[in-house]
C-alpha cells in the first residue's frame, strides 16, 4: 500500500453533499476533512484549484498494489486450506433438485454442495447455465498512463467529478489517468485492450486542467479492462434464490477491489453462519432490481460512471 492522501473534488453544484459526506464519514471515525481552494493548492502544489470551490481530503488513503494484493489474498486462503485450479474454465453450474450439485469444467466436473460465483464479467452467462438470468452487463474501461514531466516529483490521488477525471501516481514516475469514454455490452473475452484514440484525447485535454505542469506529459501506454455493471451501479452479494447453496458476488461496477476486504468476510459469514455479522450486506440483494429497491446513496454526485447508470439499463 502506497499513502498519497486522497482528493474529491465535486462540481460546484455538488459541494452540499460533499459536505454531508464528509460529515458522515467522520463520524464513522475516517479521517477526512473539507478544504478550501487556497488549503487544496498550499496542499499539493502540483494541482491547479481556480475551479474548486471546496474539496475532500483523507490523508491516509493511497493506493495498493493490484498483483500484489491479489497475491495476498491467495496466499491467505492457501494457509487456510483453499486450492487454487490455475488455467481451468468454469463451463457450467450443475443444479439439481433445487440445489446446487457443483461445478463444470474444461477438465472435467467437480461436485460441491456450496458454489460462490465471483466471476466478474462472466457472471450472466455462467449463471444462464443454471437457468437464472441476472441484470448485468459488461463495460469496457480504459486508462492511460502518462510520464510526468521531471518537475512533477509526485501528487496526490485524485476523482475530479468536475471534469470527469481520475489520476493516481505510479512507481518509475508515471501516472495513472482515468476518464470517459467507456463502452457497455463488450465481449469480456474479445474486446480491445489497448486504449481509444478518443480516450488519449480526452486524457490530453483534461489532465493539464487539473494539473497544469503535466501539459508535456508524456503517453507511454494505455489499458482497458472491463467492469461489470448493475442496473444501479451497486453489487449484487447474495444467495440465488430457488437454488440451495448457490451464491453471488457480482456487480461492482468499478468499485470491487477497493472494498474486497469487507466483501470477502461477509460472503463468507453468509455462507457458514445464514448470514452476514461483521458488515450489513442485506441491501445487496438480488431481489432488489424485480421490486425497484434500486440502491442510491442520499448524497450521490452522479459523477462517476457506476454512479450514471441508468435503472434497468441492462
Amino acid at each position: 500500500f502506497v499513502k498519497t492522501g486522497f482528493v474529491r473534488i465535486v462540481a460546484p453544484a455538488h459541494t452540499e453533499a460533499l459536505q454531508r459526506n464528509v460529515h458522515l464519514l467522520q463520524q464513522i471515525g475516517i479521517r477526512t476533512s473539507l478544504l478550501t481552494a487556497e488549503e487544496l493548492r498550499a496542499l499539493d502544489p502540483a494541482l491547479r484549484v481556480d475551479d474548486v470551490t471546496l474539496a475532500a481530503y483523507e490523508p491516509d488513503s493511497g493506493y495498493a498494489d493490484p498483483y500484489a494484493t491479489a497475491l495476498s489474498f491467495l496466499n491467505a486462503a492457501k494457509r487456510g486450506g483453499a486450492v487454487l485450479y490455475q488455467g481451468v474454465r468454469v463451463t457450467r453450474i450443475r443444479v439439481g433438485q433445487g440445489r446446487v450439485q457443483g461445478v463444470t469444467t474444461d477438465k472435467g466436473d467437480i461436485d460441491s454442495p456450496i458454489v460462490i460465483s465471483a466471476a466478474g464479467p462472466w457472471t450472466r452467462p455462467l449463471l444462464q447455465t443454471a437457468g437464472i438470468d441476472l441484470p448485468l452487463w459488461p463495460s469496457r474501461h480504459q486508462v492511460a498512463v502518462l510520464e510526468r514531466p521531471a518537475k512533477v516529483r509526485s501528487h496526490s490521488t485524485c476523482i475530479d467529478g468536475a471534469l470527469d477525471l481520475y489520476l493516481r501516481p505510479e512507481s518509475g514516475h508515471l501516472t495513472l489517468v482515468g476518464t470517459d469514454p467507456h463502452q457497455d455490452h463488450v465481449d469480456p473475452d474479445n474486446y480491445r485492450e489497448e486504449v481509444d484514440p478518443e480516450l488519449q484525447t480526452a486524457v490530453a485535454m483534461k489532465t493539464p486542467r487539473r494539473m497544469h505542469q503535466m501539459e508535456r506529459a508524456a503517453f507511454r501506454r494505455g489499458i482497458a479492462g472491463v467492469y461489470t455493471m448493475s442496473p444501479d451501479g451497486k453489487c449484487i452479494l447474495d444467495r440465488v434464490p430457488g437454488v440451495e447453496g448457490l451464491f453471488l458476488a457480482a456487480g461492482f461496477s468499478g468499485t470491487g477491489f477497493k472494498i474486497s476486504p469487507a466483501v470477502g468476510i461477509g460472503m463468507a459469514e453468509l455462507v457458514t453462519q445464514g448470514e452476514a455479522t461483521s458488515v450489513d450486506i442485506s441491501p445487496f440483494t438480488l431481489s432488489r432490481f424485480a421490486e425497484g429497491r434500486y440502491l442510491r446513496g442520499e448524497y450521490e454526485y452522479r459523477d462517476r460512471p457506476y454512479e450514471r447508470v441508468q435503472h434497468g439499463g441492462q
